[in-house]
């Protein structure tokens, strides 16, 4: 009954579903949701560059010299910060990652503003927006690139939170997975799942390099690994410190990336095929089964499925303290330096 449930609602995010659900009656909850024109630029969609020295600077589709002229900081990381549902260019994760980001170096920040696309109570919309919101800022990233040739796209760092996740799944895929890095965190679960008729799902294939973590997996989050290398916080269900508070372990992927952005003591986390095995002690770390480092340090050459723990608080990475060892054994530096070409 589930199954029929989940995939009736799959097919209501489609074009040809959604239109049938706005035009049944007693469906006027619709009437205040934003079915956006399907061309880019979009007038629901904006994006602002900041760095050190500038905030807010708008990157405008029809003002050719507003890229000419940004003020982009040369030879830098770009990131590229997607929020969710409900969200803006205020809200998580830019209020989180935008100000650790250029605590820790001056380099580009952009955030992606699509908040007239996703205002509650209209979730059904806010999933069939996803792809036009992709498409939009893969339009964006061409045009930014070939306008700004001093800008290199092996420079380009995408990270998207919940919904914002998938519109950087769609991001990759429109850029032919030519995108460096994509980092999901806690990537939006409701209406997508590849065994149904509904939207893409973040994958390994959407970029070089695909992280992910996750938080609040069965609720708000995918529960199934998506990426290269897939990190589980705790159980990854509910967060220490947040109780049934859904939403606080799902920004907790969000608070733990940005704290491991500067971080003097690491996110260690090990190989593990599940939460059990990894309570139960059976993935302990070892040589072969070597500690790595979660967060923007995060080796790209590693594989695979990993658990670590936290506290419930700032500062929520524990280090070597969950494992009882003194010292790290082929492990990726906890202090990495953040390179030019990140």
């Amino acid at each position: 009954m589930l199954i029929i449930y989940l995939w009736i609602l799959s097919y209501l995010v489609s074009s040809n579903g959604f239109s049938l659900l706005k035009d049944m009656p007693g469906f006027s909850t619709f009437e205040s949701c934003i079915e956006p024109p399907s061309r880019c630029p979009n007038p629901n969609i904006t994006f602002y560059l900041y760095t050190r020295n500038v905030e807010a600077y708008v990157l405008d589709f029809t003002k050719p010299e507003s890229f000419l002229e940004a003020p982009f900081v040369l030879h830098a990381p770009i990131k590229l910060l997607i929020h969710g549902y409900t969200g803006h260019k205020d809200y998580s994760p830019n209020t989180e990652l935008r100000p650790a980001y250029l605590r820790h170096r001056d380099l580009n920040v952009i955030s992606v503003d699509y908040k007239e696309l996703v205002q509650p109570p209209c979730y059904v919309q806010a999933v069939h927006n996803v792809p036009l919101v992709g498409k939009c800022t893969k339009m964006l990233l061409l045009r930014l690139f070939r306008l700004r040739p001093d800008l290199n796209l092996h420079d380009l760092h995408v990270i998207g939170f919940s919904l914002g996740a998938q519109v950087a799944g769609h991001v990759g895929r429109l850029m032919n997975s030519t995108i460096q890095r994509i980092t999901g965190l806690d990537p939006a679960s409701p209406l997508f799942d590849t065994f149904l008729v509904s939207n893409e799902v973040l994958d390994k294939s959407d970029a070089i390099f695909v992280d992910v973590v996750h938080t609040n997996i069965a609720f708000k989050g995918k529960f199934a690994p998506l990426g290269h290398l897939d990190f589980y916080a705790n159980n990854a269900i509910a967060q220490p410190g947040c109780g049934t508070n859904t939403s606080c372990s799902h920004v907790r992927a969000v608070e733990y990336f940005a704290e491991s952005i500067d971080a003097k003591i690491p996110f260690l986390a090990v190989k593990c095929i599940s939460y059990i095995m990894y309570k139960l002690k059976f993935c302990k770390a070892s040589d072969t089964n070597s500690l790595i480092v979660m967060g923007e340090h995060v080796d790209k050459s590693q594989r695979g499925i990993y658990y670590f723990m936290t506290n419930s608080e700032p500062q929520y990475a524990q280090g070597l303290e969950s494992y009882g060892i003194k010292k790290l054994t082929k492990t990726t530096s906890p202090t990495p330096i953040l390179s030019q070409n990140y």
